[in-house]
């Protein structure tokens, strides 16, 4: 019984080292961010200019918590606290997770996609919403509607994309008005916070910065663009490769309207499941990750990190034993890890290698997205499940 419960725990001990292993500077870049742009934004805090607050921020305003916490002993010691601060969120997750009554399957599966996402798992803002989704889709199965959307909500004040999870909730779970009622309740503590420490409109600025962004070259949208050779540069604001055509620039420009009304529309596949009558479960984990791949498909960066996205959807699929999905996110997080770090040189470079991994890792994204439309489509009526 001992040697079975820390079983688990040992994975977890060792994955974590894997990635952190993974991020050492004579390893990969991956941990660039963490090395450089966050001691960067704590030192300038420090000296009294703080991004979200004295100006516009990329991110949500909670996403300095964690930043905050890695820099307490100082931005030189920022990304070795990082390490700390990540692995203690996704100890408490874990924790969760084994705790519940079928949450060890789960448990071992986000072990593995992490172990598959290799570095970027461990190194971005990302990594801090992934512990805060798995709590909250733990709550989600408990029952406990209030605290999966106040975990949903948090998360989506840190890094936007667990809003998804939120709407998902709302769709399907019954408790619509505890679901709304959090939410609100959240956003009006973080929003009158913010407002109090002077940061005026730029709390909701990371709503703007999307739009002016140009087309990264890792995106969904920007891979036909890489077959016909188009020149791509870095963008020393954004610190990141795009692609530097009048087309692209289009794409890139229109890309957030479609994103919206796309996420839109898939939450509409959801309403129309639940109004079928079908089995609640089932619904809320396709439409979680269709919800997500959405983001995804649309977005005009596509970033790697946004595949730790998918592993709270993941959970959900292992929940109700869709292993179709299960696959694909697998897939999905393997090619991503190739793409980034491993191959990176090759894809900025656009040579052939790259691409093809690129493109298969893209086109995974887009099967995953419509294998999940299919499946909201096509569940089937379950007696008193309305």
């Amino acid at each position: 019984m001992l040697r079975s419960r820390l079983l688990p725990w040992a994975a977890f001990v060792a994955v974590h080292g894997l990635v952190a292993a993974l991020n050492h500077p004579d390893v990969s870049t991956a941990f660039g961010d963490v090395r450089s742009v966050y001691p960067w934004w704590a030192s300038r805090a420090m000296q009294g200019d703080v991004v979200g607050i004295d100006e516009p921020w990329v991110y949500p305003i909670l996403a300095w918590l964690p930043i905050a916490a890695s820099a307490i002993a100082g931005p030189a010691a920022l990304p070795g606290m990082w390490l700390v601060v990540v692995t203690v969120l996704d100890g408490i997750a874990f924790w969760l997770l084994l705790r519940h009554p079928h949450g060890l399957a789960p448990a071992w599966t986000w072990l593995a996609l992490m172990a598959l996402l290799g570095p970027i798992v461990v190194g971005r803002i990302d990594s801090i919403t992934m512990p805060i989704a798995v709590a909250g889709v733990v709550a989600t199965w408990s029952g406990r509607h209030a605290l999966a959307a106040a975990a949903f909500t948090v998360g989506a004040w840190t890094k936007i994309w667990p809003g998804v999870l939120w709407l998902a909730q709302l769709v399907v779970r019954p408790a619509r008005l505890v679901t709304v009622a959090v939410a609100a309740g959240v956003t009006a503590v973080v929003m009158l916070v913010a407002l109090a420490l002077g940061a005026g409109g730029n709390v909701l600025s990371f709503l703007t910065w999307q739009g002016e962004r140009g087309l990264q070259i890792e995106a969904v949208l920007a891979t036909p663009f890489h077959w016909l050779g188009a020149p791509l540069g870095y963008d020393d604001v954004q610190l990141t490769y795009e692609l530097q055509t009048p087309a692209a620039d289009a794409v890139a420009a229109v890309a957030t309207p479609i994103l919206v009304v796309a996420t839109l529309l898939v939450a509409g596949l959801g309403v129309l499941a639940v109004r079928r009558g079908v089995d609640r479960d089932q619904a809320g984990a396709w439409l979680a990750v269709a919800l997500v791949t959405t983001l995804i498909v649309t977005n005009p960066v596509g970033s790697p990190q946004f595949a730790i996205w998918l592993i709270a959807p993941a959970l959900l699929l292992v929940g109700i034993r869709a292993w179709d999905g299960v696959a694909v996110i697998v897939v999905l997080c393997g090619l991503t890890q190739l793409c980034y770090p491993w191959l990176y040189g090759e894809v900025v470079g656009q040579n052939a290698i790259g691409l093809v991994v690129l493109t298969l890792r893209n086109a995974g994204y887009l099967v995953l997205l419509g294998l999940a439309a299919l499946r909201l489509l096509r569940l089937p009526q379950v007696a008193g499940a309305r």
